[in-house]
């Protein structure tokens, strides 16, 4: 791109203009795209803040209407833990944004000494499924690798429940 910008530069002002800002287009999204990519590895709210306040950022964040409780203390949390459930409530949230059919969710989010318990609602469609090669069947395995489960309880046309939990600190 940027070497037809500097060919077309002989050639044509206005040329010239368009493959710059296709350019610039092209940057920005890539930039986006690493940035997104960086989050998934590690949100640094979680870093910064801990669990319960990246818990309650996400939930701000999203489209829904989401009511939040959370009780305990996240400090004694391992970091893999703390990704881990994390990225349970964040993948619950997208997934009911786009498939439940409502505008809502409830997050109930408890932190203890020993353990973690999170649970993801809302009032959709229901019907989901843990399947190979799934969100759903990734979150089970992230939650697996650090000592913890993952259910989901989702009838046709009574909502879906995720509930996640695990040790404080993985086994290993």
């Amino acid at each position: 791109m940027l070497e037809a910008t500097a060919t077309a530069a002989a050639a044509d002002q206005e040329r010239i203009v368009r493959l710059a800002r296709q350019a610039q287009a092209h940057a920005e999204r890539a930039l986006e795209r690493l940035r997104d990519t960086v989050r998934d590895i590690h949100p640094c709210e979680l870093s910064d803040l801990g669990l319960i306040a990246a818990v309650r950022e996400l939930a701000a964040r999203s489209p829904l209407r989401v009511e939040l409780t959370s009780t305990g203390d996240d400090t004694q949390l391992s970091s893999p833990t703390a990704t881990a459930v994390y990225f349970t409530v964040s993948e619950a949230l997208t997934n009911i944004s786009k498939h439940a059919g409502v505008g809502n969710a409830r997050i109930d989010l408890r932190c203890a000494t020993t353990d973690v318990h999170v649970r993801v609602h809302d009032d959709g469609v229901g019907g989901a499924r843990i399947e190979t090669g799934s969100g759903l069947a990734g979150l089970r395995e992230r939650m697996r690798s650090v000592g913890g489960n993952l259910e989901i309880l989702s009838p046709p046309g009574g909502g879906t429940l995720v509930v996640a939990s695990a040790p404080s600190q993985p086994p290993w």
